[in-house]
């Protein structure tokens, strides 16, 4: 539920800049960013649940682990995890950053399928860091 106003306000943020304006065009990716933002808050909502399996399970509030089994959901969620964390890859190209951003993915996707229930803090780091990042690179240094 926490991720719907996040997914909405990425949404809004990707709808306005998709929107043609009769100002001279930005150069700063508002559209990537709003999706990357949108991925990587949408992976932090799954993160999230592995945390709290068996509170959710005891209070009946839907979840992928709470609807299949930990042995299938969890590469799943490591995958969509590991996907946005390597998104920002597809706008921000220098061989840095993607080695930023690959590496990231695969710690993630490793710390999740390995670490299962204890990940949550370490790849929560790894979303603050790549996020870091990403600011950097956009906001302040965009010349890579």
């Amino acid at each position: 539920m926490d991720v719907v106003p996040l997914g909405l306000i990425a949404s809004l943020i990707l709808f306005g800049a998709l929107m043609p304006i009769r100002s001279p065009p930005s150069s700063q990716r508002v559209g990537s960013l709003a999706l990357t933002i949108f991925a990587v808050f949408s992976g932090g909502s799954l993160l999230k649940d592995i945390d709290s399996i068996k509170e959710d399970k005891q209070a009946g509030i839907p979840t992928v682990f709470t609807k299949f089994k930990a042995g299938k959901a969890l590469p799943a969620v490591a995958a969509c995890v590991a996907a946005g964390m390597m998104l920002p890859a597809v706008f921000l190209r220098t061989q840095l950053d993607l080695l930023i951003f690959h590496g990231a993915g695969v710690v993630a996707w490793l710390l999740i399928v390995l670490e299962k229930d204890r990940c949550y803090k370490p790849v929560l780091m790894l979303y603050f860091l790549v996020g870091a990042w990403v600011f950097f690179r956009m906001f302040i240094n965009a010349s890579g």
